[in-house]
């Protein structure tokens, strides 16, 4: 069975999620993507490129043709399809980013799928600002996100990610058949806390990457030559944060890689187009579930 969806990035997430509730079981699906979105990462990592000229359609349905044609005689690859869970301290809440947003009450939990990558910081600032004036049609959209970013890039500050975000941990292997418990330090052995890799600056932005894309561009930052590794980084480099131990980017491996963000000037330099190098940081590449503990309230 094929199913394929039309649109963009979230528009994969919310066709997969329907399916799910429905019970249907995508492991057994031929899934794929029409890329008609903003970013269309999903749809560049499978290979159908970032968009689709035209209609979509052509004269005499030839380039519709063109398209049914492609995804039937391509050829299939696992994808790995994460769900993240949100929970909030006691008096935190979650929102949707909408502009009805102030208006309703906030949520203690909250759970999504992720494809693509996700975002701590920048991205989180920018990408709320350009969904609150959202125009619609793609060439508006890149056009009104480069503005969101250009505003928090030269008005605003970015604080670090690690006022917020306390520490970054995989699940012991002994807790693996148990997805209900959270991991803590002591569920890794004792004295772990001395032993545990910190990052040597403050990152404005923690990145968790699936699909080999990032920002709307077709680029492989994972397996790119890099001068900005965990060795560098890090103050130790053990487990998941040893390059020694890294294999190349796969989104159906079961593994996601971490990256950082330094401060505001690499952001706007990975910003610009057609780089060929992008300042951004190789921390870990962790097998999941991935456990993102966030400092409690003072």
């Amino acid at each position: 069975l094929h199913v394929w969806s039309a649109g963009g990035d979230g528009t994969v997430s919310s066709t997969l999620e329907a399916m799910m509730a429905y019970g249907i079981d995508v492991g057994r699906l031929y899934f794929s993507s029409i890329p008609f979105g903003t970013g269309n990462d999903f749809a560049d990592a499978l290979g159908w490129g970032r968009s689709v000229p035209g209609d979509g359609v052509g004269e005499s349905m030839k380039l519709l043709n063109k398209i049914i044609t492609e995804r039937l005689d391509g050829y299939t690859c696992k994808l790995d399809i994460y769900e993240v869970t949100i929970t909030t301290y006691d008096d935190g809440h979650i929102k949707h980013v909408e502009k009805e947003m102030f208006d309703k009450p906030g949520m203690r939990r909250y759970t999504c799928l992720m494809i693509d990558y996700l975002s701590i910081g920048v991205q989180g600032f920018v990408g709320s600002s350009f969904e609150l004036h959202r125009p619609g049609s793609r060439a508006l959209n890149i056009l009104m996100y480069t503005v969101a970013a250009a505003k928090w890039v030269f008005l605003k500050r970015f604080p670090p990610i690690n006022e917020a975000l306390e520490s970054i941990s995989t699940v012991p292997d002994h807790m693996r058949d148990d997805p209900k418990r959270t991991a803590t330090a002591r569920d890794f052995g004792d004295g772990v806390d001395e032993d545990l890799p910190v990052i040597q600056y403050k990152p404005i932005e923690i990145d968790i990457q699936n699909v080999a894309r990032f920002w709307g561009r077709n680029i492989d930052v994972w397996d790119s030559s890099h001068d900005q590794d965990s060795s560098r980084l890090l103050s130790r480099t053990i487990g998941e944060t040893d390059s020694s131990t890294w294999t190349p980017q796969y989104a159906g491996d079961g593994k996601l890689e971490l990256f950082g963000v330094r401060n505001i000037g690499d952001y706007a330099l990975n910003q610009l187009p057609a780089r060929n190098a992008y300042r951004i940081s190789r921390l870990a590449q962790m097998g999941s579930p991935v456990v993102l503990h966030f400092r409690a309230p003072e």
